[in-house]
């Protein structure tokens, strides 16, 4: 090994180093907001071992069922089965991750600064291209607006997306450098290998090949539209063949995007026009690097329009300029145009028609990273011209101004990572810095309400809802139906189910597709044995529940049995066997069984049961005593005498709820023919247990006179 890779492994472990320390304190933060769909409460990555058929399911999204950025879920998925739902691996694998594409990023920084000095001994006596490709890696990895992609577990998704991306681009720049056949067609080979593996991490990866075209012209200076007109014509035509067959056979799919845009409270067009101003704030964030200004979603709203408001129009001239600067001079300022090109690039499909929320920095990950080398090339080159021409204090300025912005860098990104802690600490500093934002008033209370913060959890929600009133255009009816929700939970927490209800009916109306109120009402209307409603509310939760469970359909079977609705009950508990091996759903097949007078396949549901799992279930051997009359009642029904006693179970109330038999979960069956053999049952248990207690206090007894007497002799 030579010496510049001495120095370049030397360089990879200054970068580790670097950033393990800037994110030293992000192990033990919690889960976070869009975490607990995709991660928390999803089980299709909660995968218990790595044979094929676990890992495969965590390909398919949870709201989908289908296969949506297969690579990440399985991420997500071996992380799961290292330390279940610990935070610690996620985050260990999150900074493993960003190491690794900073120390990809050097590389490509590296390469790229010898094909833009035309392979000339470079002129900067001062700073060597590793000293430089280093500089700009640590701006980059150390800048506080990465947080957002690296601290919070579920953006792992923007962050191994673009260590793909770059490792697929490392490989087309050896490609492009390489002169012996088998290494360029292992590179190319590897390049088409991670650009596929970061598509299957996030979509936005696609747009590789278009940054490729530009870095093409700008340090390879080849031309795209080389040769003659007939050949300019082609391709335009071709250009033109192409996008209208994208539209004929992504038709589905363009309008599925319009019509996402239904639930937002701004136009495709309003979207359009609003993004300039969101990338101008991103650029802001890039070159005043303080946490102060870093949040987790803001309060911004829409323009309406170029004018409305006026700055609209400023911020579109402004970003076509940059874009048009960076086209017509990419070859006369490569690296300064190539990324302001690449920036714009590879924000194309977050920022301009898919129907996403206006604003998250997590999207700056992959397209600021050539702002970070241009900020390090030009700075050197500064540095350089104040030394050629003897203005020392000037040099020494802007070295002194480098050295602390880098450490500031460090120091707002450790800042920020400490508000990242728990869900409290988030979202107040979302408040802070977003009054006006609804969302993190849900999410704290959302947070209190985990505690049995009831009264806490009310003041958040109570504050949301004053935010609608004021404002009320502003905000999606989702959003709004969610401080509902989480209302009704609170008063259903707190036994105040009139409250309660009144609270899920006004999240219903206003989200309609909101699958939790749906269940709770179908929970609240089945405790009033109102199961008409009970049903049909428990019919909306599992038909819009992305990845129904099995105990949700115990939930609608139970309704549907209460409604006397005994084949369709079957039915639903059937689909919950299908999901999951439940015993409840088995009791409660038997019960619907019997009512349809199907005795035998009742004793089929029962037996078909492990005793070893059943064996302290009181409810199991109630259905073996009602189904096997004779000696085997008889043994179940001292089973059942023994579990009650074991448990110190209160007979009475035992049994009035076995009467009753208006559990929401479970059915129990009748047990009239044999209730007074219970009571006999659970009486004789209760004798043998007086006799033991008897038996043994006469022995402690016994051996204190046993005792007695020996000290006595020994005297």
């Amino acid at each position: 090994m030579d010496q510049l890779h001495y120095k370049q492994l030397f360089h990879f472990v200054l970068l580790s180093l670097i950033i393990s320390l800037c994110y030293s304190n992000t192990l033990q933060s919690s889960w976070h907001f869009d975490d607990i769909p995709n991660i928390v409460s999803n089980q299709n990555i909660q995968i218990h071992n790595l044979s094929w058929a676990e890992l495969e399911k965590s390909f398919y999204s949870p709201s989908t069922n289908k296969i949506s950025r297969p690579v990440a879920n399985l991420t997500f998925a071996i992380n799961y089965l290292i330390s279940d739902l610990d935070t610690t691996s996620y985050h260990v694998f999150n900074l493993l991750v960003h190491i690794f594409a900073t120390c990809i990023a050097y590389l490509i920084f590296l390469q790229t600064l010898r094909l833009l000095s035309k392979g000339s001994p470079q002129n900067n006596s001062f700073f060597s291209y590793y000293d430089l490709a280093l500089f700009g890696a640590v701006l980059w990895a150390v800048h506080p607006i990465q947080t957002q992609a690296v601290t919070y577990i579920v953006q792992r998704m923007a962050s191994l997306g673009a260590l793909f991306y770059f490792v697929a681009f490392y490989c087309y720049l050896r490609l492009r450098v390489c002169e012996k056949l088998g290494r360029k067609t292992i590179f190319f080979f590897l390049g088409i290998f991670f650009f596929l593996l970061g598509i299957g991490t996030k979509q936005n990866i696609i747009l590789l090949p278009l940054a490729l075209v530009g870095y093409e012209v700008a340090f390879f200076r080849s031309s795209i539209l080389r040769g003659n007109k007939q050949t300019r014509y082609f391709i335009f035509f071709f250009a033109i063949i192409l996008i209208l067959l994208s539209f004929v056979f992504f038709n589905e799919k363009i309008a599925s995007i319009l019509e996402a845009y239904n639930v937002r409270k701004f136009t495709l067009w309003e979207r359009l026009i609003t993004q300039p101003l969101v990338l101008l704030r991103y650029l802001f964030l890039i070159f005043y690097p303080l946490s102060d200004f870093l949040v987790l979603e803001i309060d911004m709203v829409a323009s309406e329009g170029l004018i409305n408001p006026p700055v609209t129009l400023i911020a579109n001239l402004f970003i076509a300029s940059l874009i048009i600067f960076a086209v017509v001079y990419i070859k006369k300022f490569p690296l300064i145009c190539f990324a302001i090109y690449y920036y714009f690039v590879n924000h194309l499909v977050e920022s301009t028609i898919l129907p996403l929320e206006l604003y998250f920095e997590h999207r700056n990950y992959l397209p600021s990273l050539f702002i970070f080398l241009a900020i390090s090339y030009y700075s050197a080159e500064l540095i350089r011209y104040y030394s050629v021409n003897d203005k020392l204090f000037l040099r020494n300025l802007i070295i002194f101004s480098l050295t602390v912005i880098m450490i500031g860098e460090g120091n707002a990104t450790y800042l920020r990572n400490d508000i990242y802690q728990d869900e409290i600490s988030l979202h107040s500093d979302t408040i802070d810095k977003a009054p006006i934002n609804p969302r993190p008033y849900v999410a704290i209370a959302v947070q209190h309400i985990d505690n049995n913060q009831h009264d806490e959890a009310l003041e958040y929600l109570r504050k949301a809802e004053n935010l609608y009133k004021i404002y009320p255009d502003r905000f999606q009816e989702n959003w709004v139906a969610k401080i509902y929700l989480n209302a009704g939970i609170v008063f259903r927490n707190k036994g105040e189910n009139e409250k309660a209800i009144k609270f899920f009916l006004k999240s219903v109306h206003l989200d309609p597709t909101e699958w939790r109120a749906h269940v709770n009402l179908g929970i609240l209307f089945l405790a009033q044995e109102d199961f008409e409603h009970a049903e049909d509310y428990l019919y909306n939760a599992v038909a819009l529940h992305p990845n129904c469970p099995a105990d949700l359909y115990n939930l609608f079977g139970r309704a549907l049995f209460a409604n006397e609705k005994f084949t369709e009950a079957i039915e639903v508990f059937r689909k919950g066997l299908e999901v999951n091996e439940m015993n409840v759903l088995h009791y409660n097949l038997a019960a619907a069984y019997l009512k349809k007078g199907d005795v035998h396949l009742a004793k089929s549901e029962i037996l078909s049961l492990p005793f070893a799992q059943s064996r302290n279930e009181g409810i199991y051997f109630l259905y073996r005593a009602l189904l096997f009359p004779g000696e085997d009642r008889t043994r179940s029904l001292k089973q059942i005498a023994s579990i009650l006693v074991a448990n110190q179970t209160d007979y009475c109330e035992w049994l009035s709820i076995v009467l009753k038999n208006n559990s929401r979960d479970v059915i129990f069956p009748e047990i009239s023919d044999f209730k007074n053999q219970l009571m006999e049952a659970y009486q004789l248990e209760l004798e043998k247990i007086k006799t033991q207690i008897s038996a043994q206090h006469y022995n402690s007894e016994s051996c204190d006179i046993t005792r007695n007497l020996i000290i006595s002799n020994d005297i």
